[in-house]
């Protein structure tokens, strides 16, 4: 199985670096691994991507609303590699994976990078000089340096590094000047200390996707299921460059058309069309931040993907180019939240504070003449195909996003900790049925149904059912199921797995319809043969509302069948109430994360400011110490309706970095002001 963390290394800031006359700007990327331990004793360990944030299937940087690409007069692009070794593996090993991944990315016949590789550099790579080439963006050499042992890492991201962090990879671009806009050189970093883990075949995926990176391109959330359920057989659709690694370590026509898009041959966009649109909330505001993937109808594992507002000019929009002439259907669907700061996909992911998370949409095929805000008339799988013609833009594809749930309910905390299996084997009983009670607050239709099932090898095992019940609670004892009032059986085999992404069941088609002040019940069952494990989390969120039920039909609580009970991730929502349009208003929201500390063994870096403004409109965003001085103006210029943010990194307006304390951040527009307190920690 693949899982994600929050680690430190795994998140890097932007930075100004050399020369100021020049103004460059570097974003590191990262590879990392970790080890499932709570899951399987037997769990391997695997790969996890991480890149700073910006634009799914596409540009990694934007400059003045234009991908940051690298001069056609700098490929060939050469490469120098560190004549050290990486760990277990020799150097002539380590030279010949990273000279077939440049190869790889040079043979898309569509696209122009191209790569040389030039004379390795003059002594191995060590903690007693790699700073000579590590931040130094103006020697004409892009180094690929092999961290044997991985002490470079931790001398660079903290103590411990080298323990999950794969590879690093930066490319700087000029931000003034003739050449704004345009890459000036990069570096690639790999770490040898987990070679003993990790075969040479992996650590050639690690260093492609590097790669990509390096010339520009952002991850993709495209097959973020099939990418994030421990299942080696069904990673073929699974992009390059998806947030972690898979199986597959071949381009998808996803990886080959954003590639293209940035370094297009002269007859790439002949023959191809594209296809752009917006999405819409219910209060007119636009989504940005939102993932959009168009599917080839006639092969469904042909797909392209973008994010809205990926320019960040133009809120809520989106535009998917070089398509092959043909029909699509285009869904919208939220990021995975732990797509985040070094993990990012599109612009606005840098933490769960950023706008791709805020009121973020729900999954939903585009519908045509049938797109509702209302989640029942428009239910997520309705969808048409859309046609893209040669050389043609077809635009107009407009999402009308659907109303979130009038209620969401859930008992557990997040992350998970452990799992039960169904059917589960005890010293006495075997229970084939587990079952978690919800207490609406709101009247109204379910919606769905969402569960996490442990991502392993064993997570779901067999060819039987799984059956879900949703019941009213037994008259005799309301804490237990009782008469049904719905049951819906899926083939275990169609169930989506993993940490990442739950298995969601639509049942908005139903018609359950539950009450304010009465208790439901949801449970879950296998029917026939197979077993399936659910996650549960750490048994901190209380009160328990699970129970299981034995072989002999007989139901108990959780917390009388097992000594460390956990709540089971089981999720459910409720609809079907008009929503209302609410006029925005100015909103100063507090910054995210606060306190944030900066250090090296911090992850965060930065912190974000978030605003709401209720139309368009100039807002000046400053920070201000104790004393009430101005530190430095973060932005002064025109911002869209709806929310918007600003980040700070700890500097005043000379880049100097300022002591811990106290600090006040301002925002002014039209006739609103507001002042809010943020600490600084280092």
């Amino acid at each position: 199985m693949k899982i994600y963390s929050k680690s430190p290394a795994a998140v890097f800031a932007s930075r100004h670096l050399v020369d100021r006359s020049r103004k460059l700007k570097s974003f590191f990327c990262c590879s990392s691994l970790f080890v499932a331990k709570f899951i399987l004793a037997n769990a391997l360990c695997y790969l996890f991507l991480a890149a700073v944030a910006a634009n799914a299937g596409g540009p990694l940087n934007v400059f003045a609303n234009r991908a940051v690409v690298y001069r056609n007069t700098a490929f060939p692009l050469a490469w120098q590699l560190d004549p050290g070794v990486l760990g277990n593996y020799s150097n002539a090993q380590a030279a010949q994976i990273v000279s077939d991944a440049f190869a790889a990315w040079e043979s898309i016949p569509t696209a122009t990078p191209s790569f040389r590789r030039g004379a390795d550099l003059p002594s191995e790579i060590t903690t007693n000089n790699y700073k000579t080439y590590w931040d130094n963006f103006a020697d004409g050499i892009t180094p690929v340096v092999l961290d044997g042992d991985g002490a470079i890492l931790d001398d660079l991201r903290g103590l411990g590094a080298r323990n999950n962090v794969v590879g690093l990879a930066a490319s700087a671009y000029f931000t003034s000047g003739p050449n704004a806009g345009f890459y000036a050189e990069g570096v690639v970093l790999i770490n040898g200390f987990l070679s003993d883990k990790i075969p040479l075949q992996q650590y050639f995926g690690v260093v492609k996707h590097e790669i990509g990176h390096l010339i520009g391109l952002d991850h993709a959330q495209i097959g973020k299921s099939e990418g994030s359920d421990g299942d080696d057989a069904n990673d073929a659709g699974v992009p390059l460059m998806f947030p972690i690694t898979t199986s597959n370590f071949d381009f998808t026509a996803d990886d080959v058309v954003a590639v293209s898009n940035l370094y297009p041959t002269a007859g790439f966009s002949s023959g191809r069309g594209s296809l752009r649109g917006t999405i819409r909330r219910r209060d007119g505001t636009l989504v940005r931040g939102a993932n959009v993937v168009a599917i080839n109808t006639a092969n469904a594992d042909e797909r392209y993907s973008t994010v809205t507002d990926n320019f960040r000019n133009a809120p809520g929009f989106y535009e998917l180019k070089g398509l092959p002439p043909g029909n699509y259907f285009v869904l919208t669907e939220p990021l995975v939240t732990r797509f985040t700061g070094g993990s990012g996909v599109g612009p606005y992911a840098r933490n769960r504070g950023d706008l791709s998370f805020v009121n973020p949409v729900s999954f939903e095929y585009y519908s045509g003449a049938n797109e509702s805000h209302d989640h029942l008339a428009d239910q997520p799988d309705n969808r048409i195909p859309v046609a893209v013609a040669a050389n043609q833009v077809t635009a107009n594809i407009d999402f009308l996003a659907n109303d979130p749930p009038n209620q969401l309910l859930r008992y557990f905390a997040d992350g998970a900790a452990a799992f039960v299996q169904l059917p589960l084997v005890g010293q006495s009983n075997t229970y084939n049925a587990a079952a978690v009670r919800f207490s609406p607050t709101r009247s109204g239709q379910l919606l769905w149904i969402r569960l996490f099932f442990n991502g392993g090898k064993n997570g779901i095992q067999g060819d039987g059912l799984m059956r879900f019940t949703v019941s009213r609670p037994t008259a005799a004892n309301p804490s237990f199921p009782g008469d049904e009032m719905d049951r819906i059986e899926v083939p275990l085999q169609e169930l989506t797995k993993g940490l990442s992404v739950p298995y969601e069941l639509w049942v908005g088609d139903r018609n359950v319809t539950v009450a304010a002040g009465q208790d439901f019940w949801v449970s879950t069952e296998i029917i026939g043969d197979g077993a399936a494990q659910l996650l549960l989390d750490s048994g901190t969120a209380s009160p328990f509302r699970n129970s299981v039920r034995s072989s002999a039909g007989v139901w108990s609580a959780t917390e009388q069948v097992f000594q460390r009970p956990g709540n089971l991730m089981l999720s459910a929502a409720i609809g079907g109430e008009a929503q209302e349009f609410v006029p925005l208003t100015y909103v100063l929201e507090q910054n995210y994360p606060n306190p944030f500390v900066i250090s090296e063994n911090s992850g965060e870096r930065e912190t974000t400011i978030r605003f709401v403004l209720p139309q368009n409109a100039r807002a000046e965003v400053a920070i201000f110490d104790r004393l009430g001085r101005q530190v430095q103006v973060l932005a002064n210029e025109i911002f869209p309706q709806g929310y918007n943010l600003v980040f700070w990194d700890g500097r005043d307006e000379n880049e100097v970095p300022l002591p811990s304390g106290i600090y006040f951040y301002r925002v002014r527009s039209g006739g609103f002001e507001q002042v809010r307190m943020l600490t600084l920690l280092k």
